[in-house]
């Protein structure tokens, strides 16, 4: 009884094999397409598929041509072919317009991408355009009959994103590109500023800013150092209770001490630059002034400084130095 239903059953497949291998040599379309429509139907999509990529391009500017490239896009879809069913359903809509089908291949188009797009920590490109084609099918039907899909995949897709950014923002931090790291960021706070993950984000940020200022040429270091104290302003107000609050103060302590200490070491640098200039007395007196200049600069900024003290000191010598200076050259400005 079993061999005779392997029998029969071999018997079936050979004939099934043959009537799909007739139409394939077949030259007549009207068969070729109704046989694929017949394996579409019956869900034969690798076989509906062949068949429709044979004809075609022998039908197109026929009435057949608009439901064969629909179906052909489908076949694609159906076998996991993402990428092949985004192209043809896209070739659709843009070449049917007006077809009954065109909503539909516009959502699907988005959606074969969508189910392309790879996990979080691959490259995202696959997932940045399923987002694009999804997000421009819900503005051209904003009533549409895939709207709520259409959302729910987008929301998908968006926390998938998310996710990515968030990885990529930790991974600068953590191999020391710390600039990277900042902008990183700043975009994705901008991105996504109600996220679960602004407050760790908000941290990472400032100590990262932070680390940067502190490995930075000494030109960058005063600027960098108040970008950090902004950001830990900003940090603080947002969230006072934070558990990061513990390790975030002492570096904005340390970022205070180092601003004190590059204004001090400014005015310091002026003072000896003015102290050393011996042979040329205008240049000596301008720069006994602009010594002068950094010392209140100084002053203003760091109040209560550590340094106050000995920068006292230096700025009473520029002083009396300019004193002496403009006292034996009355003509000097």
């Amino acid at each position: 009884m079993n061999r005779f239903l392997f029998f029969v059953a071999g018997i079936l497949v050979f004939t099934a094999c043959s009537k799909f291998s007739k139409l394939q040599k077949s030259g007549d379309l009207d068969a070729k397409l109704k046989g694929a429509i017949a394996y579409y139907e019956n869900k034969e999509f690798y076989k509906a598929g062949t068949l429709l990529d044979e004809i075609l391009p022998l039908v197109r500017g026929r009435a057949e041509a608009e439901k064969a490239t629909f179906y052909l896009a489908y076949t694609h879809y159906k076998q996991k072919e993402y990428v092949m069913g985004a192209y043809y359903f896209k070739e659709f809509y843009i070449t049917y317009a007006r077809s009954e089908y065109t909503e539909e291949a516009v959502f699907m188009h988005g959606k074969s991408l969508y189910n392309d797009s790879p996990q979080y920590n691959l490259d995202q490109t696959n997932t940045e355009a399923a987002v694009k084609y999804l997000q421009e099918y819900a503005n051209k039907y904003p009533y549409g009959r895939y709207l709520e899909e259409a959302t729910k995949l987008l929301d998908e897709l968006s926390a998938k994103m998310k996710l990515k950014n968030y990885d990529n923002a930790k991974l600068y931090a953590k191999t020391h590109n710390y600039k990277s790291a900042v902008v990183a960021i700043k975009s994705f706070l901008e991105t996504y500023p109600d996220s679960e993950f602004s407050e760790e984000m908000l941290y990472i940020r400032f100590d990262s800013q932070y680390l940067l200022s502190k490995h930075s040429i000494e030109s960058k270091k005063l600027e960098r150092y108040y970008e950090a104290i902004e950001f830990y302003h900003n940090f603080v107000d947002k969230y006072p209770s934070s558990k990061y609050l513990t390790l975030i103060e002492s570096k904005y302590e340390d970022c205070r001490l180092r601003i004190e200490e590059l204004y001090y070491l400014r005015f310091d640098h002026r003072y000896h630059l003015a102290k050393n200039t011996t042979d040329d007395k205008k240049i000596e007196i301008q720069r006994y002034y602009e010594a002068i200049e950094f010392y209140h600069n100084f002053v203003d900024k760091c109040p209560n400084s550590k340094y106050m003290k000995e920068a006292k000191v230096m700025y009473e010598e520029c002083r009396q130095k300019l004193k002496e200076l403009t006292f034996k050259s009355p003509d000097t400005p």
